[in-house]
């Protein structure tokens, strides 16, 4: 699988209005969005490994809820599923760089697969899909470069933040940040290695995929902020890169 570089939310962006994105999910702690995914099978998503794995790259959090079938985070409607996280698989490789950490590391790996409690039921819902894996061509998995692909998820541009109960460890952390609960998509071109390494203070690695959020308005910049991590980059619609 290729890894991602760091996703975060939508500036920007359109709202979506219909169920073109049914793989988006949202990845929600005491009925607030933390992070986003997609749906690659009736019982399993693919995230950030950050956004489930604890500092001691562990996965602790069974209070996480994923959220699906909706084009807002807090909907109440019925047809909104909600399913708890069983398990988490992230790369042995994984490695986690802190914010403040010293040099020019990148987090690699940061990749997780969740296995549900249960099926989400895509065959009774219209209003959940799923994402294809992304294709090897002569052994090895597309660059994408020069495409130009898609990302969702529940944008964030308000100030405020959530504090909530880690019930088992016994603390108090972030559990969200002000968002805008909506759906938001923007168009990605999916740049060089080279142009990347141009563009980001940090080393990029043959296993990252680099994109900029497709510009609209020159005047009117665009891009990413808090709370889209986890959330797929897609190309042609279904397939997850």
């Amino acid at each position: 699988m290729i890894e991602a570089l760091d996703g975060e939310g939508i500036v920007g962006g359109d709202y979506v209005t219909d169920y073109k994105f049914n793989y988006q999910i949202s990845i929600q702690l005491e009925d607030f969005h933390m992070c986003g995914g997609g749906i690659i099978t009736n019982q399993y998503v693919l995230t950030a490994a950050h956004c489930v794995i604890d500092e001691k790259d562990r996965f602790t959090q069974s209070q996480l809820v994923i959220v699906a079938g909706t084009l807002e985070s807090n909907s109440t409607d019925s047809s909104v599923v909600k399913v708890k996280i069983e398990q988490a698989f992230i790369p042995k490789y994984y490695k986690r760089v802190k914010p403040n950490s010293p040099g020019r590391d990148r987090t690699v790996g940061d990749i997780a697969v969740l296995k549900l409690k249960k099926g989400l039921g895509l065959e009774h819902n219209s209003k959940l899909g799923k994402l294809k894996l992304p294709p090897k061509v002569d052994g090895d998995f597309m660059t994408y470069e020069n495409d130009v692909g898609t990302i969702a998820g529940f944008g964030i541009h308000h100030n405020w933040v959530k504090m909530g109960t880690d019930l088992e460890n016994n603390k108090t952390i972030e559990v969200a940040s002000g968002g805008d609960l909506r759906l938001k998509y923007a168009e990605v071109n999916i740049i060089s290695q080279d142009e990347c390494n141009n563009m980001f203070f940090k080393p990029i690695l043959d296993t990252h995929i680099c994109g900029t959020i497709k510009p609209r308005d020159p005047k009117n910049p665009e891009g990413i902020c808090t709370g889209y991590s986890g959330g797929p980059l897609v190309y042609d619609g279904d397939t997850v890169i």
